[in-house]
């Protein structure tokens, strides 16, 4: 079956921000060994978490690419995390905008093409398949 074009956004998307939680692994894994870290516990608790999200995208990407209907809804939830964090991120002592943007655009590109008829159709039909 021929997969419509927002289905393929959708899986590039998830799949790039997977990556970049990677990455933040592998930045905190060089931390850790270098020795960088205040406190190796939370460090290394830390760096667990990010490694189970890290899996968790992996699992979403690979599942929408194979039409599992649980994907829709555990990348929606991810999305809405997201934007979560994306409001957190504009205040505080420690707010960033650009990180704030960096997570609401792709959320919501993902969330808006979930949510069309090509997408949405597709993933219910192998849900009450």
């Amino acid at each position: 079956m021929k997969k419509p074009a927002q289905l393929k956004v959708v899986v590039a998307i998830t799949g790039a921000e997977t990556l970049a939680v990677a990455a933040t692994l592998a930045i905190g894994i060089v931390n850790l060994i270098a020795g960088t870290e205040k406190s190796l516990a939370l460090a290394a608790a830390l760096n667990a978490l990010i490694a189970a999200f890290v899996v968790w995208g992996a699992l979403i990407t690979k599942g929408l690419w194979q039409l599992k209907s649980w994907a829709r809804s555990s990348s929606i939830f991810w999305q809405t995390a997201q934007l979560a964090i994306a409001y957190e991120s504009f205040q505080g002592e420690t707010a960033n905008p650009t990180i704030a943007w960096a997570l609401i655009v792709p959320s919501l590109a993902v969330l808006t093409l979930m949510f069309t008829n090509p997408v949405a159709k597709l993933l219910k039909r192998y849900l009450e398949a």
